[in-house]
C-alpha cells in the first residue's frame, strides 16, 4: 500500500515538473541573473570605497596646509604701534600692520605742505615702536640763516656723546628733526666711537658727513 502511495506521488511530482517545466527554468535563469547582478555590485562598490577614501583624505591634507599657510600668515602680519613726528600735519602713535610701509604710515599721519621727503624712505618696513621724523624744508634753511652770523665765533667742536637736542641744532644744517634723529641712534646704539658712524644715522650721507664733521669730537 505504501509502495502504490510513493508511485503515485512521483507520479504527481512528475506531472507537475512536465507542466511547469518551461515557468522553472526561467525562474531558475531569472535568479541565476539577479545574482550575478548583485555580486557584481558588490564588487565595484568594494572598488569604488578606496579611492573615495582616498580623495577625502587628499581634501583634508589640503585644508589643513591652506589653515596653516593663513596662519602663519596672519601671525606674520600682525599689530604694532610707531610713532611719527616733525612735517606733518597729524603727529602721533598708529597702530599699524608690521608688514606696513612708511608711505602708508605717512599717508595717515598727511604731510605738511613744507615736508621734505629727500631723506625719508618710503618704501621702508615698519617695525614695532619706530619712530619716524618727517623733516621740513625749513629746517635746514632756517638754522644756516640762524647760526650765519655766529659761525666765526663758534670755534668749538660739539662732543656727540654729551650734546643735547639745543647743541645740536647750534650746528650749521641741522634742524630739529635731524638733531631728534641724531639723539634717537645714540640712545638706541650706545656712544659714538667716531666721528664716521655719523654716517650712519639715517639722513646723514656723504655730503652731509663732509659738512658737519668739523663741528664734532668724541
Amino acid at each position: 500500500m505504501k509502495g502504490v502511495l510513493f508511485i503515485n506521488q512521483l507520479n504527481l511530482l512528475n506531472d507537475f515538473l512536465s507542466k511547469y517545466k518551461v515557468f522553472i527554468i526561467i525562474i531558475s535563469v531569472l535568479l541565476v541573473l539577479v545574482a550575478v547582478l548583485l555580486f557584481n555590485q558588490f564588487k565595484a562598490g568594494e572598488n569604488a570605497s578606496a579611492p573615495s577614501d582616498l580623495i577625502d583624505e587628499t581634501v583634508l591634507e589640503d585644508t589643513s596646509t591652506h589653515e596653516k599657510q593663513t596662519e602663519n600668515a596672519s601671525q606674520k602680519n600682525i599689530e604694532i604701534i610707531v610713532d611719527i613726528k616733525g612735517a606733518v600735519k597729524n603727529p602721533n602713535t598708529y597702530t599699524m600692520k608690521s608688514n606696513d610701509r612708511v608711505q602708508q604710515l605717512v599717508n595717515k599721519a598727511q604731510l605738511r605742505s613744507d615736508a621734505d621727503l629727500t631723506q625719508v624712505n618710503l618704501a621702508e618696513r615698519l617695525t614695532d615702536q619706530k619712530m619716524i621724523i618727517i623733516p621740513s624744508k625749513n629746517d635746514t634753511t632756517s638754522s644756516t640763516a640762524h647760526h650765519s652770523s655766529q659761525s666765526q665765533n663758534k670755534t668749538q667742536p660739539i662732543n656727540l656723546n654729551t650734546a643735547e637736542e639745543s647743541d645740536l641744532t647750534e650746528i650749521p644744517g641741522i634742524g630739529p628733526a635731524k638733531a631728534q634723529t641724531i639723539l634717537m641712534y645714540r640712545e638706541e646704539h650706545g656712544q659714538f666711537q667716531s666721528i664716521d658712524e655719523l654716517k650712519e644715522v639715517k639722513g646723514i650721507g656723504d655730503k652731509t658727513f663732509e659738512n658737519l664733521k668739523e663741528y664734532f669730537v668724541v
